[in-house]
């Protein structure tokens, strides 16, 4: 599974599994919508994502960015298999006994070439509500089972 967006003018791709994060050109960036449902980079290009790139770059480009990214997914840098899955059986309900709440989404610095767009991540400065903030407490003393001892970490995220 993959995450791709843009930010900041840079097309970015995060390959889930592997943790893997990429800076894709456009002719790359674009393909990997053709290959989503796909979830793999075929030895040749799917027709389809071929004829609707045509118009948009050209035949060296195209075979160029489809290279790089089969060289990508042969290495397991995008579209890696989860290797975790098999493991998922294993896993037994735990209470829960901290959590940590994002109480500020702010940074009084905003400084101008901060990756996060001055400090706001590009969505405003945001306080966490006090009725989320209750509810969070709530559902930790609710999934802590016979645990006497809770912690509750408060994050007020800036840099």
């Amino acid at each position: 599974m993959i995450h791709k967006y843009r930010l900041n003018g840079y097309r970015i791709v995060m390959d889930t599994n592997s943790g893997a994060v990429h800076l894709f050109e456009e002719a790359p960036f674009l393909m990997l919508d053709y290959l989503e449902k796909e979830d793999c980079v075929p030895e040749t290009p799917p027709q389809d994502m071929l004829e609707a790139l045509r118009g948009q770059f050209d035949e060296k480009t195209l075979t160029q960015a489809y290279a790089e990214l089969r060289e990508l997914y042969a290495s397991g840098q995008l579209f890696s298999a989860d290797e975790y899955e098999k493991f998922a059986s294993m896993m037994t309900n735990a209470p829960v006994k901290s959590m940590c709440l994002n109480i500020a989404h702010d940074c009084n610095l905003r400084c101008e070439y901060c990756f996060a767009a001055k400090g706001d991540f590009g969505r405003g400065r945001m306080l966490m509500p006090l009725e989320v903030a209750k509810k969070a407490i709530d559902f930790l003393v609710e999934k802590s089972g016979t645990r006497h001892n809770l912690e509750v970490d408060f994050l007020v995220e800036s840099h």
